[in-house]
């Protein structure tokens, strides 16, 4: 007699086979979107500092003035570091159309607060502290890197 289909057997053996590539795979192709995801999370917040940088080295030249010495200024320099102000970040570093947030909780007002943004003199580095990718908390970039708490 010839056969047309698969047996109850076959379907079972297939079905199960399915199984646990599924069960096997499934993780590990959510591990790789996450990775994926949180690179994306770095990749971001590095540009954020890079164009931090870029906008003080902007102003700097524009104004040819130290001029982060006063909350009116943008920000205050004390020992050797320049921490700018909410406002000051607000206005002047536009690469992250508003996904990377190192804003300190606003006392008064954003031009008054002073983030959470530094720039070292004598090394030209930044620092960001306490920033917030997307809806994920806990980000810093110290010495060019980024270190999730």
């Amino acid at each position: 007699m010839k056969k047309n289909g698969f047996t109850i057997v076959e379907v079972l053996a297939i079905m199960i086979i399915l199984g646990l590539v599924i069960v096997v795979g499934a993780p590990i192709v959510v591990g790789v979107i996450e990775d994926a995801k949180e690179s994306h999370r770095k990749r971001q917040l590095e540009a954020f500092a890079k164009e931090v940088g870029n906008a003080y080295l902007l102003v700097l030249t524009n104004d040819n003035l130290y001029a982060f010495d006063s909350y009116e200024k943008g920000g205050i320099t004390s020992n050797n570091t320049i921490n700018f102000t909410n406002k000051w970040i607000d206005d002047n570093v536009s690469v992250n159309n508003g996904n990377v947030n190192c804003k300190n909780e606003t006392i008064g007002t954003d031009e008054e607060t002073l983030s959470n943004v530094y720039f070292y003199l004598n090394s030209g580095m930044i620092e960001l502290k306490n920033c917030t990718i997307g809806d994920i908390s806990g980000y810093n970039y110290i010495n060019g890197k980024v270190v999730k708490k």
